[in-house]
């Protein structure tokens, strides 16, 4: 049975989550005693974007999925900007972390290209409902001629 997914809640708790661990970056901590953490924090946040945008690509009929889609889009280019700057030389955790930069090099082309197929998506959902929304020049017609009542005549 499928679960009723909150994403406007979940893409905030995640959007709070990123914001953390990149203001964690900031500070001159031990990173010998947070590399683990900080991987299992980004080995969770990758698991819940993918549930995420899996279940809004499984799902094209979604109440609000381009709002969701957008929201995903958003915090994946979070996401690659923490794990860029996580990366870097220079951080606190460029030595303890330094054997899954190649994993996590790869987790930002992933995520990169996503954000292509996301933002592809969007454009066909939004010619999609554009064309739907047409009015033919009857239905104009019929829309513009005012209404008689036959107490009018």
């Amino acid at each position: 049975m499928k679960q009723k997914i909150h994403y406007e809640n979940d893409i905030f708790y995640l959007k709070s989550y990123i914001r953390i661990l990149s203001d964690a970056l900031k500070l001159n901590i031990d990173s010998f005693i947070f590399a683990e953490k900080t991987m299992e924090d980004i080995n969770f946040i990758e698991s819940i974007i993918l549930k995420l945008y899996t279940s809004l690509e499984e799902n094209p009929h979604l109440i609000r999925r381009t709002d969701h889609l957008l929201s995903v889009l958003e915090v994946k280019k979070y996401f690659i900007t923490y794990l860029e700057t996580l990366t870097r030389n220079g951080n606190p955790y460029s030595t303890d972390l330094k054997q899954a930069f190649p994993k996590l090099r790869r987790s930002v082309v992933n995520h990169t290209r996503d954000l292509s197929t996301i933002q592809a998506l969007l454009k066909t959902t939004e010619s999609a409902s554009t064309e739907n929304e047409h009015i033919s020049e009857n239905e104009m017609s019929f829309l513009l001629t005012p209404y008689m009542d036959s107490d009018d005549k």
